[in-house]
């Protein structure tokens, strides 16, 4: 009987290795995953905040009289050309 009982050893430690790294897995996923969203969103921001101030930029630098361009090519109300633009 006791060679019996010595053989469950090393299944045991295994499996309190197994739970160990399942513990682990568990904690880690979570973590990993709401860092890597958090720097996705906080890169967006500050690439947005970058695009804003060049924007900003980009309309006080232009001569008194000029008509600010749109911001996004090809955004305009009405792509066709008036009667008075065509002539």
């Amino acid at each position: 009987m006791p060679n019996s009982s010595g053989a469950e050893e090393p299944d045991q430690a295994r499996l309190s290795i197994a739970y160990n790294r399942s513990i682990y897995l568990m904690l880690g996923v979570p973590f990993v995953s709401l860092s890597a969203l958090g720097f996705m969103v906080y890169r967006h921001l500050r690439v947005r905040a970058a695009w804003e101030q060049h924007l900003l930029a980009r309309t006080r630098a232009l001569p008194p009289g000029d008509q600010p361009l749109s911001a996004i090519p090809g955004d305009r109300a009405c792509s066709h050309l008036s009667p008075d633009d065509a002539s």
